[in-house]
């Protein structure tokens, strides 16, 4: 762990100290997640969550973290409850399906895949409740699932502008704009990689070009 992280680390323990029932519980328990201490990040988002028991991005952080410590069991756990808040995760069902398949639960993974199917069967274009302006977190959702990461976050963005208390959604606004710059460093570096094969093609094509004019030459 690089200095920098260290000290974000321990401001991020320091605000949590002053005020436990802060969300900077996420950020701080995803940094530890980040740097490899699993059980520090467990604990972090547990502790938050006792104060903010419906914060569905922190229950679906924990989720992941408990199935990277191979914890599936105690993952599918923090899954249901996560579905009893919003039956509609799409996010949830998809990662239960994963676990079923998994440990060989055809029968759920199967009845997981036809609740996904059946949340994403409606296109968010013709949604009743997009066309009244009500945005929701399922069509941010399904906007996610199809690849649509752009309009997922426009739309919790309206819900946060709307509901500026919706700590779940400004939570998942959060992690979205994480993985939109994630996607677009990842994008730069393609980009880089690229130019610089074509900087060395055009100089192997010079090169060649040279040779085959020295060849003229000697005819």
């Amino acid at each position: 762990m690089d200095r920098d992280t260290e000290i974000e680390i321990e401001e991020y323990r320091k605000k949590l100290a002053e005020n436990p029932s802060s969300l900077i519980f996420l950020p701080l328990a995803e940094l530890f997640r980040k740097n490899g201490l699993y059980d520090e990040a467990l604990e972090t988002c547990s502790k938050g969550l006792a104060f903010h028991p419906d914060y569905i991005s922190a229950r679906l952080f924990l989720a992941k973290v408990r199935l990277e410590k191979n914890m599936p069991a105690e993952a599918e756990e923090e899954l249901r409850k996560i579905t009893e808040i919003d039956p509609d995760n799409i996010m949830a069902h998809t990662l239960l399906e994963g676990i079923y398949r998994q440990s060989g639960s055809l029968k759920l993974a199967k009845a997981a895949e036809e609740k996904i199917n059946s949340i994403a069967s409606t296109p968010p274009e013709t949604s009743p409740e997009k066309n009244s302006g009500m945005e929701t977190v399922t069509m941010a959702e399904v906007y996610f699932k199809q690849g649509l990461l752009d309009e997922a976050m426009v739309v919790y963005e309206k819900i946060v502008k709307r509901n500026p208390l919706d700590v779940n959604a400004s939570g998942r606004l959060q992690e979205l704009r994480a993985l939109k710059e994630e996607e677009f460093k990842s994008f730069r570096k393609k980009k880089d990689r690229l130019l610089s094969e074509l900087k060395e093609l055009r100089e192997t094509i010079r090169q060649a070009d040279e040779q085959i004019a020295g060849l003229e030459k000697e005819l």
